[in-house]
């Protein structure tokens, strides 16, 4: 009978591969082969597969070559390379027998033409403990450098990026921090996830995975990842890690883990943004999850949300809809009660006619209209934001190119060979590439924006209306207020602008 073989190989780890690398195994398998004038039909390697699982690529393929007729035997280096979960491992050999396969393991000595199966379950038995006591002493290892601060998550979070200088240490990205500070800004400011995620969206802010290159899943932001990012406390500084885990070593099925099981270790990176900051959005976040009624989608936010706050306590004033009506009502005393601090609660009716009334008395001492626009103007500072990307991006730029520089030189130098040097230029330039396709986004946005006549007038309409009642909305607040607080008898107004 002429014996056709499938050789089959395995690596899992990087710890394996420096013992049993693929070519070590091949190099065996072709041996045993040639000198038991097997004749060797396909060759079956699975890389990177962890042996307690038999959902591999190359066993499923091995399988229909088994059922198609193409191999009557299959060799390996030894057991442990079919599988170390000894259930499965079995139920495989089960498998080969009943189709009629001879399996030959080299270092086992065992040769299922020729041997008894009694030993094998132990044997088989014998591999899956020392896969359960690998995956102990990783998990072991790994659990003590998270507890020392270090991050070894696959990709860095959106704002932060890996030191190439210090291992597992994370490092701010300019320019994606400056996103994360954005969101948290608007956040406050009122906007719900789905409202900040559209405000990105249009201006062409790559979102983290389009950004990072790391998933070709969605190239759109959405509310979800906007959510994730105002409640990370990795933009404190600090460090989150097991947050999830593996149901069990035999498993890639992730579990959560119970937050009072996470390993936290703060201080370990620089922070985006600072505690005052996070907290006010989580206090807001809370506050909104009590409240089905409010408004948090793309509509934006309410017309005095993060403009308004109580004089007595300092937090700010919460929207509610009452019947109908918008109402704003003391943080403290929402969050903790009477006991803290009172309602301080007023409509935003009332808030409107106290504003129109504010501004038409600075109409009565002779100020005029167009002097009031000039000041609310100048007090705008519209492009700051959009200033500050762009340096951003241009200090990227900059650093990026100056590797390019440094590679060039490596090259003549001898320091790099030509093939290092390509790879590694072709990333930069790609960088590059993406960092100027953002940059000049900007440049055509800031253009379109700095029309300043136009601003001007529609300023200039906005408060006639406001002064008539008529209409009034959120962008107009945000032009010319800058604080309102709230107080028992009287309401304090702060304008974003100096009386002309």
């Amino acid at each position: 009978m002429q014996w056709v073989a499938g050789l089959y190989g395995r690596i899992s780890t990087d710890h394996e591969e420096q013992h049993e690398s693929i070519l070590v195994q091949r190099e065996a398998l072709i041996k045993y082969a040639q000198d038991n004038g097997f004749e060797i039909n396909g060759y079956y390697f699975d890389e990177g597969y962890s042996g307690t699982s038999y959902e591999r690529p190359q066993i499923i393929r091995l399988k229909k070559d088994i059922l198609n007729g193409s191999i009557n035997v299959v060799v390996v280096k030894d057991l442990s390379r079919l599988g170390r979960n000894n259930p499965l491992t079995l139920l495989f050999l089960e498998y080969l027998s009943e189709n009629g396969i001879r399996l030959v393991s080299i270092n086992d000595g065992y040769d299922s033409f020729k041997d008894e199966d009694d030993y094998i379950g132990i044997k088989t038995w014998f591999n899956e403990r020392y896969s359960k006591e690998l995956s102990h002493k990783i998990k072991f290892a790994l659990k003590h450098k998270k507890s020392k601060g270090e991050y070894l998550a696959a990709f860095a979070p959106y704002g932060y990026r890996k030191s190439k200088t210090e291992k597992n240490k994370l490092e701010i990205d300019p320019y994606a921090a400056l996103i994360v500070k954005e969101i948290f800004n608007l956040y406050i400011k009122g906007y719900g996830f789905l409202g900040i995620a559209n405000i990105l969206q249009e201006r062409g802010v790559l979102n983290p995975s389009s950004y990072n290159s790391y998933s070709k899943v969605s190239k759109n932001w959405d509310w979800t990842t906007i959510k994730r990012i105002i409640k990370n406390r990795v933009y404190l500084g600090h460090s989150i890690q097991n947050k999830s885990k593996k149901k069990s070593y035999k498993s890639k099925t992730l579990i959560s883990v119970p937050q009072k099981d996470w390993i936290v270790v703060k201080n370990t990176h620089e922070a985006i943004i600072d505690e005052e900051t996070f907290n006010t959005c989580q206090n807001i976040l809370s506050s909104r999850k009590t409240k089905g009624n409010y408004r948090c989608g793309a509509a934006g936010p309410h017309l005095f949300s993060s403009y308004l706050f109580c004089h007595d306590c300092g937090k700010p004033m919460y929207y509610k809809n009452i019947k109908g009506k918008g109402y704003y009502r003391c943080g403290g005393y929402v969050k903790y009660g009477r006991s803290y601090c009172t309602s301080h609660q007023v409509s935003e009716e009332e808030l409107v006619n106290i504003l129109a009334s504010e501004l038409k008395k600075l109409m009565d001492e002779n100020i005029s209209i167009n002097d009031l626009v000039d000041e609310i103007y100048k007090g705008m500072n519209i492009d700051a934001g959009w200033s500050d990307e762009l340096v951003a991006i241009e200090e990227e730029l900059k650093k990026n190119r100056i590797k390019i520089d440094i590679m060039y030189r490596d090259r003549l130098e001898g320091i790099i060979d030509g093939r290092s040097f390509e790879r590694l230029s072709g990333e930069y330039s790609k960088i590059i590439f993406k960092l100027e396709e953002i940059k000049n986004q900007l440049i055509v946005k800031i253009i379109s924006e700095k029309n300043d006549e136009e601003v001007k007038i529609q300023l200039l309409n906005e408060i006639k209306a406001l002064l008539n009642l008529d209409s009034f909305d959120r962008e107009l607040i945000e032009f010319i207020l800058k604080r309102m607080e709230i107080c028992e008898e009287e309401i304090l107004i702060e304008f974003n602008f100096e009386k002309p």
